[in-house]
């Protein structure tokens, strides 16, 4: 599994706080680095994403930069405003920096069968459910779904994790 890591400005800043992190980051990551790095240009610096402060990074405004966890889950990082704030401002005290100005709304849908509990699974082609896809609870997933007597699937369909929908706005 990937580890987390953001990309701002040529250089990738690795939490390498687990030793599979540091192994990847040393090596998996030093090689991609190597082999996109156009000629003439400098290569992809790696750094410890632990040891690196918000103040340390040289960042430009609306620039996309990227931010990756969980190994494949991409979020776009991107600095509207920047000021260095000093020991005379007091617009906002300095526990709430850096400071989130938006957040995604998120929607956790109920299991279409119990309707009591959160969704954990998404099907498609499901004859067990009225619309496409279907959310899930575990427990009603696998009633619904699959035999007491055996591990196989009782007809066709496909199914995933679910976890949320985010909702712009």
């Amino acid at each position: 599994r990937t580890p987390t890591y953001m990309f701002v400005e040529n250089t990738f800043y690795v939490d390498t706080r687990e030793p599979d992190n540091a192994a990847f980051a040393d090596k998996s990551l030093a090689e991609f680095a190597r082999d996109v790095t156009p000629p003439g240009q400098d290569t992809y610096s790696i750094k410890k994403m632990e040891d690196t402060f918000f103040g340390d990074l040289r960042v430009r405004p609306g620039v996309k930069y990227v931010f990756c966890h969980c190994g494949d889950c991409e979020h776009a990082l991107v600095f509207t405003q920047m000021f260095r704030a000093t020991v005379s401002d007091c617009r906002i005290p300095a526990e709430k920096y850096p400071l989130q100005v938006w957040k995604t709304r998120v929607l956790q849908r109920k299991c279409s069968i119990c309707e009591k509990c959160s969704a954990q699974w998404a099907t498609y082609g499901d004859q067990m459910s009225r619309t496409t896809p279907g959310f899930f609870c575990k427990n009603c997933f696998s009633s619904a779904h699959y035999s007491s007597t055996t591990e196989a699937p009782l007809f066709d369909f496909r199914c995933f994790p679910y976890y949320h929908d985010e909702l712009q706005g």
